[in-house]
């Protein structure tokens, strides 16, 4: 038997949150709008005022195809091909992990602990991916050159139009390489910018099924997640100025081992800041002045 075609927005609305539900797709009511307004197409803040006005059958049959791939449980940035990050909107494809939340508290961590502290004049962002931190931060520090470096040549170009489509394109210089190995100059950097992989290899089987579309390399962060991270400490220390700071996110439970790392290393004031859901998830720290 087969399922009458939705015959007005309303009705259309109602039917895809009852497939997404059924699908299990978390917050099925807030993806069904963005979904419908993607077919009609319109601004998702208009469905109500369009509740009564007829489906077309090239609506509806747009519709079907989004349904199709979100139920299949492909991430809603992923089908939409563009996303909201903080005040940006960015151009998304697989070739890049798709941006979170509590990515976006720590830009405004960082932007915050910066403004605060100095007028930043060179910032590196490490493992860019989409580009999300280093266009919202060329952005918002006036004066700053921000270095935007990852190992995916595929993730840069990403980075690149994500530049230019914001407007910022002339203060970021997109290095291909491995962390901070690529910049060979010593002591020149403000601040290090890093959300590096650190899903742990035994926590790969939890993950929700949306993660499998994502870039595995953009996630895998090794046997305890923290590999990168490890790796990456050292190397600001060398490429940092004296009193220049080094940002990170990590995973629920890692705060406490990285903040040791980073004690290892020689870096002072180290601080675990807390995301929305309390979990500790960024940590600043500062390379110390030069010794007389």
């Amino acid at each position: 038997m087969t399922t009458a075609r939705p015959s007005t927005i309303s009705e259309a609305y109602a039917e895809s949150v009852r497939r997404l539900t059924e699908r299990r797709v978390p917050d099925a009511s807030t993806e069904a709008g963005e979904l419908l307004a993607t077919a009609i197409p319109c601004r998702r803040l208009e469905l109500p005022l369009l509740g009564r006005e007829p489906m077309s059958r090239r609506q509806h049959a747009s519709l079907r195809r989004l349904l199709r791939q979100r139920c299949r449980r492909k991430p809603l940035a992923y089908i939409l091909g563009e996303w909201t990050f903080a005040d940006v909107r960015l151009r998304l494809n697989r070739d890049v992990l798709i941006p979170r939340p509590e990515t976006e508290e720590l830009f405004e961590f960082v932007l915050k602990t910066l403004t605060e502290v100095s007028a930043p004049r060179h910032v590196a962002d490490i493992g860019t991916g989409s580009g999300c931190l280093a266009v919202t931060l060329a952005k918002h520090l006036p004066g700053v050159r921000v270095t935007a470096v990852d190992i995916s040549r595929k993730a840069l170009r990403v980075a690149k139009k994500n530049a230019v489509q914001n407007g910022v394109a002339g203060k970021i210089r997109f290095v291909h390489g491995d962390l901070l190995a690529p910049l060979r100059a010593s002591a020149f950097l403000n601040a290090v910018v890093a959300n590096l992989p650190y899903v742990a290899r035994k926590d790969f089987s939890t993950l929700a099924p949306e993660l499998r579309y994502e870039p595995r390399r953009a996630l895998a962060g090794g046997p305890d997640g923290l590999s990168l991270i490890r790796r990456l400490i050292p190397q600001a220390m060398e490429k940092l100025k004296p009193t220049g700071w080094l940002f990170l996110e990590v995973g629920h439970g890692q705060s406490r081992k990285v903040r040791a790392e980073l004690r290892r290393a020689g870096f002072e004031d180290v601080a675990i800041k807390t995301d929305m859901a309390g979990i500790e998830r960024f940590l600043a720290a500062r390379k110390p002045k030069e010794r007389v």
